[in-house]
């Protein structure tokens, strides 16, 4: 097992500025210890690793305290259940790096994530550092995601980019500093599980003046069957968050007065989740989605080369009624077409 305590972090390393690890976990104790060690196995020391306990009712917090007494840049907290954004800002509240690393704790770290990160960040004076990541599945295969490479973009840009699924909504793929996140309060909803780091990095992006990438890939991201973001575990409540956060974006946008410039990159986005609903086979009251869709491609005809064929027949059907729209989307969905 490696174990590297602050006694034997490098002089480099002490002239560098602290980076603070923030790992929530809940029932993690399957992942937790890889996780942690390769946290503890990274190339670049002077961090601080800060594991906040979200209520487990597993062996979580004897993992956690096991590691505490191993390496002495371990910080555990706990807390009740209170979800993972909460979790986060209990983290955030005690950290003290000029840059902060969110990971979820059935990920892993590799090897000189945070040196290359940091190297970026110091180099260009960036507010948040982008790298790409792996997907990695139960069965031991993987698949990259989309690519990162370009030199600089306003903080506004990149949640564009997002909007158009070019990019993630993920808190932990932003390596950022931490001063972002003080001063003016995070706005937090502790009931919301699916869909909070759309809350969460729609902030961060908005008080970014500048956010650069890298090409290393930095972590595995662990897909699970039971993992809050994953299909297989959708329900009810997630819908409910989901129609949430899309209503919350949007205010938000309006209130910090950049939502005109994000009008056709809003329709993209509105469009791929009303098929997403789809998809969740959520079709009831779509009359308001699809009047919307109506509208925004009228003003954004391009919009259209987004969409399959058989998307754009629903709309058209949709156009012209919008009892032979559902009855097309009935149709569609009979024959597993949509």
């Amino acid at each position: 097992m490696c174990v590297l305590n602050v006694d034997n972090i490098s002089n480099m390393d002490r002239l560098l500025p602290l980076v603070s690890i923030v790992v929530p976990v809940y029932n993690g104790e399957t992942f937790l210890e890889k996780c942690l060690q390769s946290i503890i196995r990274q190339s670049y020391t002077n961090i601080e690793i800060i594991i906040v306990n979200d209520g487990s009712t597993d062996n979580t917090s004897l993992i956690i305290d096991r590691y505490v007494d191993l390496d002495k840049r371990i910080i555990g907290l706990k807390q009740k259940n209170e979800g993972p954004a909460l979790a986060r800002k209990k983290g955030l509240e005690i950290a003290k790096g000029k840059y902060v690393q969110y990971l979820d704790s059935d990920d892993c770290l590799h090897e000189k994530a945070i040196e290359y990160l940091l190297d970026k960040a110091e180099a260009t004076n960036a507010d948040i550092v982008v790298a790409p990541f792996r997907f990695c599945y139960l069965d031991g295969t993987f698949c990259m995601s989309s690519s990162f490479d370009f030199s600089s973009m306003s903080g506004i840009d990149y949640l564009k980019q997002i909007l158009n699924n070019k990019a993630y909504w993920s808190v932990w793929s932003k390596f950022h500093k931490r001063e972002l996140l003080l001063g003016i309060p995070m706005e937090v909803y502790p009931d919301i599980c699916f869909g909070e780091d759309v809350i969460w990095s729609a902030q961060l992006l908005i008080r970014s003046k500048k956010v650069v990438s890298i090409k290393y890939v930095v972590l595995d991201y662990n897909i699970r069957d039971f993992s809050l973001s994953h299909s297989c575990s959708f329900d009810d409540g997630k819908f409910a968050n989901f129609e949430f956060y899309r209503s919350w974006l949007e205010l938000y946008l309006t209130q910090k007065g950049v939502i005109d410039f994000m009008k056709k990159d809003l329709a993209f986005f509105h469009i791929r989740n009303t098929f997403q609903k789809i998809t969740w086979r959520k079709i009831r009251d779509l009359k308001k989605d699809m009047t919307r869709i109506i509208h925004d491609l009228k003003c954004f005809p391009d919009l259209r080369q987004t969409m399959s064929k058989r998307e754009l027949r629903v709309v058209s059907t949709y156009r012209f009624s919008i009892l032979w729209g559902n009855l097309r989307l009935r149709y569609y969905i009979r024959k597993g077409k949509m």
